[in-house]
């Protein structure tokens, strides 16, 4: 074999020679981004299930409260709008401020929606009471308003079911919240 027939066979080596060096590269770091996505996607997994865990109701957590609310849950969320909207005066350090909340309550039950318009008196009474003792400082905050609306759905349950006998109303929502 004469020396110009070995070089090409020595540069093909040499040619395929950094094709496998950047193959071999290149498998750890795709090795390692698949690791990587994975640990990530898990811990966000965990994640998020803990704090939808701490989310839930005390006593609907678990594999038996998720029966019992899809249970309670039957049908499509009905809002049940609150007309006219709540308008209360608010003392701010001596000045007279006003405070106009628009406020839609939803539950799954149809008879629910009605049962709520029958105790809408007593229900716009408490809430307006409960608007009324509030403070322009703690209502200027997204933690404020959250607060006030858990407030106002507690309000709520306790007049429905003192009045009916449960509670009805799942959940309460701004859906206009105006401090002038």
């Amino acid at each position: 074999m004469s020396k110009a027939e070995k070089e090409p066979a020595e540069g093909e080596a040499a040619a395929a020679k950094p094709k496998k060096n950047i193959m071999g590269l290149l498998l750890p770091i795709l090795i390692s981004a698949v690791v990587a996505s994975a640990a990530a996607g898990g811990v966000s997994f965990f994640i998020a299930k803990k704090l939808i865990s701490e989310m839930a109701p005390a006593g609907e957590a678990g594999h038996e409260g998720d029966k019992k609310k899809e249970e309670e849950h039957k049908g499509p969320t009905i809002y049940v709008p609150m007309e006219p909207p709540f308008v209360v005066n608010i003392d701010d350090n001596g000045t007279s401020r006003f405070l106009q909340v628009a406020v839609q309550m939803s539950t799954h039950d149809p008879k629910g929606a009605e049962e709520i318009k029958g105790a809408e008196p007593r229900i716009r009474n408490d809430v307006l009471m409960l608007f009324s003792q509030q403070k322009i400082e703690e209502l200027s905050s997204p933690d404020g308003k959250e607060k006030l609306r858990v407030a106002v759905l507690a309000a709520v349950q306790k007049i429905l079911e003192e009045e009916l006998g449960k509670p009805t109303v799942e959940g309460v929502y701004f859906t206009s919240f105006v401090i002038q």
